[in-house]
């Protein structure tokens, strides 16, 4: 059989669809350039997308963001996934959060490559149902490491579970277990994906004693935990709206790694819908070739940490940022980001 390479001219590609209120927008390459088919049975485009929509608890912004990391390595680079859309504040999932009472795995990072996602399997099943009982907690919200995040913490190999936020009336908060915190092991189970601890701490007998092994400060830890019992999340009340504000002219702002950034003051509150108890910089516009617009940040996100230091204006963030490009070695930089309701994710950005 006689084996022929076919090509296809083509006049004109699609014309660019301008996204109506909450829709997002993905296409596998960028227009002008051609998308891979691989050399597997699918394109490195529709691998990835078909991993990260098994993942439980991958809002839909950082979903694609791990697609468009996983096209890019695949591709050495020569392919770049195009997403952009007018998506609301709220969290959307595609598969939702596997709740273990804050243990839950809700935002952005990539599982290294070799480990693809894994089946819930009964104990998750039976866990997530609504009531369901005799099911261990610990009070942890957690995220990905990915590649960026395992760099900046100085963790290598990529692996564990970054804990992205602590319940205040939880198990693990008198452990001294604290936000960007990596576990990596919990009850003698080694934690190689992010997905590994929700599981460990589901089939955990409540009331236990267990060592969880963390990485802080590129350095292992241990921390005893008592396993808690799971209970139904609360619904969460909606942040308060500002009645009328106080017409002010907006504060000014500083450009750090094409954020716009200012202080929280009650108009920026108000403007963005911001939760009182969220403390630190808000973020005012976000320039769209940047890192940050790729990591999925956006007006209204609050800046928490840089580089798990505190900061409270935008002279701080630059003096972090500063900081850390001191050092040759570093590429990445880690934010911690709130959104206006308060939920903290952690967000690694390119320092070059």
């Amino acid at each position: 059989m006689q084996s022929t390479n076919l090509s296809r001219a083509v006049e004109r590609g699609f014309s660019r669809v301008e996204p109506s209120d909450n829709v997002l927008i993905a296409y596998a390459a960028r227009d002008g350039t051609t998308a891979s088919d691989g050399s597997g049975r699918n394109s490195p485009f529709t691998s990835s997308l078909l991993k990260n929509i098994e993942t439980p608890g991958l809002e839909v912004r950082f979903l694609f963001a791990n697609v468009r990391d996983d096209v890019m390595a695949e591709t050495k680079q020569e392919q770049q996934p195009l997403v952009y859309g007018s998506l609301s504040k709220d969290m959307i999932y595609l598969n939702p959060p596997m709740d273990a009472g804050s243990a839950n795995s809700q935002f952005k990072g990539a599982t290294p490559a070799a480990l693809p996602p894994k089946p819930p399997g009964p104990v998750v099943d039976r866990c997530s149902q609504p009531g369901a009982t005799n099911c261990g907690w610990v009070g942890f919200r957690l995220q990905r490491v990915s590649e960026d995040v395992a760099e900046a913490l100085k963790i290598k190999p990529a692996r564990g579970a970054l804990i992205a936020a602590i319940d205040q009336k939880g198990p693990a908060k008198p452990a001294d277990i604290l936000p960007g915190d990596v576990a990596i092991r919990f009850d003698g189970k080694e934690i190689n994906d992010f997905q590994d601890l929700p599981r460990a701490v589901y089939g955990t007998t409540v009331g236990k004693e267990v060592d969880v092994v963390i990485i802080r400060d590129a350095k292992e830890k241990t921390k005893k935990v008592i396993v808690g019992r799971r209970v139904d999340p609360q619904p969460v009340a909606e942040p308060p709206k500002f009645a009328n504000p106080i017409e002010h002219a907006m504060p000014s702002s500083q450009n750090v790694l094409g954020l716009d950034l200012a202080e929280i003051s009650q108009e920026l509150r108000a403007r963005y819908n911001i939760k009182n108890s969220v403390k630190g910089v808000v973020v005012t516009n976000v320039e769209s070739s940047s890192d940050a617009a790729k990591k999925s940040l956006n007006a209204g996100d609050v800046i928490v940490e840089v580089a798990q230091e505190s900061v409270t204006t935008a002279a701080n963030v630059q003096d972090r940022i500063d900081d850390a490009k001191k050092d040759y070695r570093k590429k990445t930089v880690l934010l911690l980001v709130s959104n206006n309701k308060g939920e903290l994710r952690f967000v690694p950005l390119d320092l070059r």
